[in-house]
């Protein structure tokens, strides 16, 4: 049997999966014809990742592999090996404990009369110290993690551990950014959700003025050293006159980067600092954020705020009483927003991960507005939906351990075997709901109903909707919400149902999200394809493939012949004609 026929499985806890993991498997692959990777539970490790959220990040990972299916399986390695056709395990050597430790397990499955063999691959020298406890301990202390794992398992590891989310704001000149992070600062705060603006020219001024720990004062000392003792504020000191430096560097493209070289990396240090004793949501504020790629701080997620050129102008010559010539000079001194959109998009398609998010400020920048951008803000933020529910439950008054109510309805959504419909469709649904929040009559109770709409779901049960209605109630009814309120969250988790036309706005918004799904691009709505099947599969054994067709095909044509399978304007108009292609699509292959 040649390798191209041959089979491997990469077994792992991948609690996360990290750089290490994946360069074994690029190296792996082109060996082998199929690669399985085996997500499986180790009873003797507390897990950091619940086995769903492990399995999806390892997903996204390896997405562009063809040839790597992603599975978890909770029994004997040599029986699932056996059960799959594997050939070869793969296993890795670190060091010489290692080796020994790998020679056991090999005699031990040799045992087993399994027709399965070993495969070692020592560590590649670059990736030796990248390991999921090393990248644990590193964040534990608040440092850099982002050489170790991919920028999305960096975001779930900071929330997840440290409670932290964040977002950069970085801008063109005079586009009034602190203006808007004071007005996000504002909103979080009285929507609930603790926010933070971290200034980075607070952080320069305090460098250059004011920290005395050995970095800095070395970082002063190379200015002076570079731009003269001109910049010295005193003689008797090593401070940093800031006007005189401005002026030296003015216009100086060459003599603007090295002082950027110079202070990139204390300003980094100092930020991280502030930033562990800092509130759960952190906005960035950074004029050279994306200049000295330093969005990894933000796992790339970044608002741009921009304005028009008649706009920049008059604030500038009203603030500096510069001429025209002047103030052109200025403007090009900085990289406008194309430049920055450029440089952070060039990012975004080396990591696979972003949410840039572009904000246009005038001069009549409304509330409306900002409460928008704040949505756009958590949505890139808050993946893991912890900071959304935490505050939704704190901004009720609920008299509760918020934290401990969180991990219970988290942990219901755990216990099922569900590879769709479990939380990250919950996460899906809020994002898509806080969007367009503005539009319902009372969003609180929509927001429940999003949240429990499918807190109980057995694939081959026909009255999910009605079990996690009911049991929405009595979690509520416990919290103390009034009958009223209970009573509409119920209603409106009976409408995803799908089997009766909504009458209300909140009714339509529902229904509409919980189908959002349907219109996604083609690489989201592929993935939705194999995770239902998937579900299928493992909660129905008998289920053959035939069967489940058919089942598919009847929900397929049932939508497709619908007039309308979106009920307000704002889903119709985003996903109504790629949903269509997509059904049309997915009809294509089951046929």
């Amino acid at each position: 049997m040649s390798w191209k026929e041959s089979v491997a499985l990469y077994a792992f806890s991948w609690d996360p999966i990290t750089y290490w993991h994946e360069d074994i498997i690029n190296r792996i692959v082109p060996k082998f014809d199929k690669v399985i990777v085996w997500i499986w539970v180790n009873p003797d490790k507390k897990h950091l990742f619940s086995l769903q959220e492990r399995r999806e990040m390892a997903k996204d990972a390896l997405i562009d592999i063809l040839n790597v299916d992603v599975v978890d399986y909770q029994w004997l390695l040599t029986t699932f090996a056996a059960e799959q056709d594997v050939n070869f395990v793969v296993r890795w050597i670190r060091n010489t404990t290692d080796m020994e430790a790998e020679k056991q397990l090999f005699l031990a499955l040799k045992t087993q009369k399994m027709p399965v063999d070993t495969m070692l691959l020592l560590c590649s020298p670059d990736k030796e110290h990248i390991s999921s406890s090393a990248a644990k301990a590193i964040l534990k202390e608040n440092w850099k993690i982002h050489e170790f794992v991919r920028l999305n398992v960096k975001q779930a590891m900071e929330a997840k551990m440290n409670w932290y989310y964040s977002i950069g704001i970085t801008w063109e000149i005079w586009s009034w950014k602190s203006y808007v992070a004071k007005q996000l600062v504002e909103f979080g705060n009285s929507f609930g959700v603790p926010t933070q603006n971290i200034e980075m020219d607070k952080i320069w001024h305090e460098i250059l003025w004011e920290l005395q720990e050995p970095i800095y004062v070395h970082t002063r000392e190379k200015i002076i050293k570079e731009f003269w003792e001109e910049v010295r504020l005193s003689p008797d000191n090593d401070f940093i006159n800031r006007k005189v430096l401005g002026k030296i560097v003015f216009g100086n493209t060459e003599k603007i980067s090295k002082l950027n070289e110079f202070m990139q990396t204390p300003m980094a240090i100092r930020l991280e600092r502030l930033w562990y004793k800092s509130s759960w949501l952190h906005l960035i504020n950074a004029a050279l954020l994306i200049e000295w790629e330093s969005t990894y701080l933000t796992n790339n997620n970044t608002i741009i705020v921009e304005t028009d050129k008649e706009t920049q102008f008059k604030r500038i010559g009203e603030r500096d009483n510069l001429n025209e010539e002047q103030i052109q000079r200025r403007i090009e001194s900085q990289y406008d927003t194309n430049k920055k959109k450029s440089l952070l998009d060039r990012k975004i398609q080396k990591d696979n991960r972003w949410e840039m998010i572009n904000y246009q400020n005038y001069d009549n920048t409304d509330s409306h507005n900002i409460s928008d951008l704040f949505f756009q803000t958590l949505i890139a933020s808050d993946i893991d939906w912890w900071l959304r529910v935490k505050w939704l439950l704190k901004r009720n008054n609920i008299p509760w351990d918020y934290d401990k109510i969180f991990k219970e309805i988290q942990n219901l959504y755990f216990q099922n075997e569900n590879f769709y419909h479990h939380r990250l469709h919950i996460v899906s649904c809020l994002n898509d709901f806080y969007k367009i929040r503005n539009l319902s009559n009372n969003p609180d109770v929509l927001e429940r109903a999003i949240i429990f709409h499918d807190i109980i779901y057995l694939p081959w049960a026909s009255d999910n909707e009605e079990q996690s209605a009911e049991f929405a109630g009595k979690y509520l009814s416990w919290l103390w919400y009034d009958t009223n309120f209970i009573a509409q969250v119920k209603n409106l988790i009976i409408m995803t149902k799908h089997n009766q036309a909504p009458q209300t706005i909140d009714e339509k918004i529902i229904i509409d999200i919980d189908l959002a799904i349907l219109g996604k691009n083609k690489k989201f709505y592929d993935r939705y394809i194999s995770n239902i099947r998937e579900e299928y599969k493992k909660n129905i054994p008998w289920l053959t493939n035939d069967k489940f067709n058919q089942w598919r095909l009847m929900f397929l044509e049932d939508f497709s012949n619908r007039e309308n399978i979106y009920h307000t304007t704002y889903f119709q108009e985003k996903y109504w004609n790629q949903a269509s292609e997509n059904l049309k699509y997915e009809k294509q292959k089951l046929k």
